[in-house]
């Protein structure tokens, strides 16, 4: 028994240490004798506290509890539960499936339980939000949360303006939400604007009102507004009888009411359009439509009809900056294959545009982690993320650190090839961060830290995963996982 106490706590810390893994914990169990196994079970539960357990590429949904039969449907399954049997132990309530990602994945999912009852994994203290409600979601090793979505009350904050809008063009009213950033009231400074669809969604499951707070008090992008416009009857707005209608509504209702009653730049340059899925075609479709209106179209996990895909092929280049994104374990075909079929063109035709594909679903999850680098991308900061450089970047590598798990100390390696500014930072697993280790211009060659598991305040920081990011010319180079033990 003690060596089955032993590997479970290995697991609670996704620590795989001489061949003691998940699937010898599963071995042991079968090669308990049956009146014994519940036992080995509940040993297991109070061990191991959070699911599911991670490994090097390795994710192990488990369910303890009651039921006929379970299924664990997510992003990586096309959400069918027939498609996600999960495996149970005889004579015990234990039910586990395991599956293959990317150490950088994140990815949503449920349980099915008895066939019929959608349920959010109740040890997961992780979620996403979404239209459907909100999912269970699955975070690989590697993956960093993104730290901009959270509120910090420490930085200055912009305001939101609810306005009720009635349409002429397409006799309807929606609510409409004005984003103004920290400082507009007291100053006399016209501002960039970007205009957001779902844009009520983009507030409540994305956060990126705290995004924009982030973004501006970092210097990552120059002060902007920005315009929430949701949806009335969205399929139809955004891609079928009613997109031109929609359209007329932005360009000639909108936008001459917020350059009126706000002081914007009122620049297509200084004018972006988001949206995902839907809301990325429509994005596309204005911005095609009227470049003189908006110099910027970001369009995350889009669907893109076939007359966007037909015009952009065979017009002479709009003058368009696009942002764009697209997650690998999308389970939407059209979605993928419009994708696929859209960067040949913009290659072709020689468009300044920034392309991220990513180990992600279909979900708020994946789009709210994106919207600063569409942000910084077309409103960039002193301190933005560099995109489309015309030089070559300075290279580095960051080592893992050792030992690794530690206790007292542990030390950092990393690598440069040129002389560059940079910056490591400790991120913890809601994306903050607790220790700057280095920042500052560094010569070409190898580098130690030692890192004694302290944060910014000299404090002993509490047992647990950890991630190590190494930043030059403020873009992440790398980063490396930490764990940091009693």
């Amino acid at each position: 028994m003690k060596r089955f106490i032993l590997l479970v706590i290995y697991i609670a810390v996704g620590l795989i240490a001489t061949a003691q893994t998940f699937e010898d914990f599963i071995n042991y169990l079968n090669s308990v004798q049956t009146g014994s196994r519940q036992e080995v079970v509940d040993s297991f539960q109070i061990a191991n506290q959070y699911y599911p357990l991670t490994e090097d590429g390795l994710a192990h949904f488990i369910y303890i509890g009651p039921g006929e039969d379970l299924a664990v449907p997510g992003d990586f399954s096309g959400w069918n539960p027939a498609t996600a049997p999960m495996t149970s132990i005889i004579e015990t309530n234990f039910w586990y499936r395991t599956y293959s990602f990317e150490n950088t994945a994140r990815l949503d999912y449920k349980f099915v339980y008895n066939g019929n009852t959608w349920i959010l994994d109740p040890m997961n203290p992780y979620t996403a939000p979404g239209g459907y409600g909100d999912n269970s979601e699955l975070r690989m090793p590697d993956y960093i949360p993104p730290a901009e979505i959270n509120y910090y009350p420490n930085i200055p904050h912009g305001t939101l303006e609810d306005t009720s809008f009635y349409s002429t063009n397409l006799n309807n009213s929606r609510t409409i939400k004005v984003y103004l950033p920290p400082g507009y009231a007291e100053s006399t400074e016209e501002y960039r604007l970007v205009l957001v669809h779902d844009g009520l969604e983009y507030i409540s499951f994305a956060k990126m009102d705290n995004t924009l707070d982030y973004l501006i008090a970092e210097e990552k992008i120059k002060p902007t507004i920005a315009v929430f416009v949701p949806p009335v009857d969205r399929t139809p707005e955004y891609a079928e009888e009613k997109q031109d209608a929609f359209t007329s509504f932005i360009i000639d209702e909108v936008m001459p009411w917020i350059n009126t009653k706000y002081r914007t730049i009122n620049e297509a340059s200084s004018n972006a359009v988001i949206g995902s899925s839907l809301g990325g075609n429509i994005s596309l479709w204005i911005g095609m439509n009227h470049p003189e209106i908006f110099g910027h179209a970001g369009s995350f996990s889009p669907y893109i009809e076939n007359d966007i895909l037909t015009t952009f092929e065979n017009s002479p280049m709009f003058d368009l900056q696009i942002y764009m994104n697209h997650g690998t374990y999308d389970h939407l075909d059209p979605i993928q294959q419009s994708v696929d079929a859209f960067l040949p063109i913009l290659e072709e035709k020689e468009y300044v545009y920034e392309y991220g594909e990513y180990p992600e679903g279909h979900s708020y999850g994946f789009w709210r982690a994106h919207v600063d680098d569409a942000l910084e991308f077309f409103f960039p900061g002193p301190n933005a993320a560099i995109f489309n450089n015309p030089y070559q970047p300075v290279g580095g590598t960051l080592s893992q650190n050792y030992p690794n798990p530690f206790n007292h100390q542990t030390t950092v390696k990393y690598q440069l090839d040129k002389p560059a500014k940079i910056k490591i930072e400790i991120i913890n697993l809601s994306g903050q961060v607790v220790k700057l280790l280095t920042d500052k211009h560094q010569s070409t060659g190898e580098h130690v830290i030692i890192w004694n598991g302290t944060d910014n305040a000299g404090n002993k920081l509490p047992e647990g995963m950890y991630f190590n990011c190494l930043y030059i010319e403020n873009r992440i180079v790398a980063s490396r996982r930490i764990i940091l033990i009693p």
